[in-house]
C-alpha cells in the first residue's frame, strides 16, 4: 500500500503530494486542484514530473521530500 503526503500548497489552495511506496520511495506526485478548480487529483509518475515541471516551488517541494 502506498502514502501520501503533502510537500507543498500554492497560494491559491492547490495541494501537492508525494506517493510513496510501502519501502519510502517516491513514486508519483499527486497534484490536488483547489475546490474553486473543481477539485480534480491528478497523478503522475515521479520521473515525468521531474522532466517536465520546470523550477517552481512544488518542484522543489518535491525533490526536497526525495532528499529525506
Amino acid at each position: 500500500m502506498s502514502a501520501l503526503q503533502t510537500v507543498y500548497r500554492s497560494p491559491n489552495g492547490d495541494d501537492w503530494l508525494v506517493e510513496r511506496s510501502p519501502v519510502g520511495h517516491v513514486i508519483a506526485v499527486v497534484h490536488q486542484a483547489n475546490a474553486a478548480s473543481g477539485g480534480t487529483r491528478t497523478r503522475t509518475p515521479i520521473s515525468e514530473f521531474l522532466e517536465r515541471n520546470g523550477n517552481g516551488p512544488e518542484v522543489a517541494a518535491v525533490l526536497r521530500s526525495i532528499e529525506t
